[in-house]
């Protein structure tokens, strides 16, 4: 069985308040690759993650790390095992988060001990506001491991992520980006779950 991880993010906002005026963006990988890439159209700072798939193409690994990060002359991306040599396709999916929009971006390389930690915004989010993931990372810092689980959620002023599975309390590192856009800009901000095959 292939292993694949792909997922809404946090809140669907592809039904945007000006949705016409807003067209989804798509980066993909047109074909396999392997390691880390850096890959073209950039994404504007205002564009929100809408869904991300990574899998990949020859067979079942346990996963060392992923990588879906905006620059500002295109998106990192990474899908490994331990030897970060076996080859994977992508797809990543932004939409316009219309005007007003506040982006930040987490310490790169934060680390956590294993399992799930939190840490303070550095932009707060009130609630004339709605939290929209933009871009992520985690990796191991030792092996690659079975994945259950990875998560990132705002919960009050706080960020909350999670990677690994049941039980598992293994040191990994982490980066996050995110913007906080008006309540006013999005019609629906419908929770989804990550779903991992």
């Amino acid at each position: 069985m292939k292993k694949i991880l792909f997922a809404a993010s946090l809140f669907s906002l592809i039904t945007l308040s000006a949705a016409p005026a807003f067209g989804q963006l798509v980066t993909s990988g047109t074909s396999t690759v392997t390691g880390s890439r850096f890959v073209s159209p950039s994404i504007s700072n205002n564009a929100g993650m809408t869904s991300f798939r990574f899998g990949f193409t020859n067979g079942d690994h346990h996963i060392k790390g992923i990588t879906a990060l905006k620059s500002t002359s295109g998106v990192a991306v990474n899908f490994q095992d331990n030897d970060g040599n076996d080859p994977y396709k992508f797809t990543l999916r932004y939409n316009s988060l219309g005007s007003n929009v506040r982006t930040a971006s987490f310490k790169n390389n934060e680390y956590c001990s294993g399992g799930t930690c939190t840490a303070k915004l550095p932009l707060s989010c009130d609630d004339q506001h709605i939290f929209v993931l933009t871009g992520f990372a985690f990796k191991y810092e030792k092996d690659d491991h079975q994945i259950r689980k990875i998560a990132v959620r705002r919960i009050a002023d706080e960020l909350e992520v999670t990677f690994g599975d049941d039980g598992q309390k293994i040191p990994y590192n982490w980066s996050a980006q995110y913007a906080i856009i008006p309540r006013a800009n999005v019609k629906a901000a419908t929770r989804v779950r990550t779903l991992i095959y």
